[in-house]
């Protein structure tokens, strides 16, 4: 029997792998298809400005959506959250689509979404035929959004689950090339203090400005970001007559503390 060894190790493939023991690998990705020069929107599905939750309420799919994207449709069947709980514990829930109608709420109580994702189908490479909007049962206030026909939500928002520390390791956009646009990444910490007064307030902590096309920024130090902090993403046009496209997120590992 041939025995292979390894003669050098890959840090980036073994932490993408989740070799490494207490770090995991992830992505944040979202879109905004109308980016405006009048002030910045977030790159999220659902556009305009976002706004995190300020109380721990049950998610559920809201109702008005397509037909089809029900326990026995064509479109989407189940979705399935990982969001953050009361405590900034993330957890897993998957709902039962129900057609116009509202789905039934999660179990658990959620304070931020970090995902939104359909996890089956009625046919065979189908996705959701209509918009899934997911929104806080009580409130009413929408927290993500899955566009007609793309199977996830494509927001570029986090939230660094309690107990871990996020590293940055690159930032990347695409800005449609009629247009340039400036991106940046926002944060907020200590967002489980609620009340004033706040221990911090929000900065900025990545800048990409004039960008056009497709631009990425790998750190050779790490953004550091601690647990229990807000990460936004938002864009403004700076040139060019119509609204801009942009694509943005930024890769990272989580790292338990």
């Amino acid at each position: 029997m041939t025995v292979q060894t390894r003669q050098l190790n890959d840090h980036k493939v073994d932490a993408s792998m989740g070799r490494i023991p207490g770090t995991v690998p992830g992505r944040v990705a979202g879109a905004n298809r109308s980016v405006r020069a009048s002030s910045p929107e977030s790159i999220t599905s659902q556009g305009s400005s976002y706004t995190f939750p300020t109380e721990a309420q049950t998610l559920r799919v809201k109702a008005g959506g397509a037909s089809a994207d029900s326990a026995a449709g064509v479109g989407a069947r189940t979705i399935t959250l990982v969001y953050l709980d009361e405590n900034f514990i993330q957890q897993t829930e998957t709902l039962t689509t129900n057609g116009n109608s509202a789905s039934a709420p999660t179990t658990g109580l959620a304070m931020r979404i970090i995902s939104t994702q359909v996890t089956s189908v009625g046919t065979r490479y189908g996705a959701n035929v209509g918009t899934v909007n997911i929104e806080q049962s009580v409130a009413g206030t929408l927290v993500d959004r899955i566009v007609a026909g793309e199977g996830l939500s494509r927001s570029a928002l986090y939230t660094v689950p309690a107990g871990y520390t996020m590293l940055i390791t690159r930032v990347w956009a695409h800005v449609t090339t009629a247009n340039t646009a400036r991106v940046l990444l926002e944060a907020t910490k200590e967002v489980d203090d609620i009340t004033p007064p706040y221990g911090c307030g929000s900065h900025l902590v990545w800048d990409g400005i004039d960008i056009q096309g497709p631009y990425s920024e790998t750190f050779e130090s790490y953004i550091v970001v601690p647990e229990k902090t807000d990460l936004l993403m938002q864009g403004q046009r700076v040139e060019g007559s119509q609204d801009a496209t942009v694509a943005a997120g930024w890769d990272f590992l989580l790292v338990k503390n």
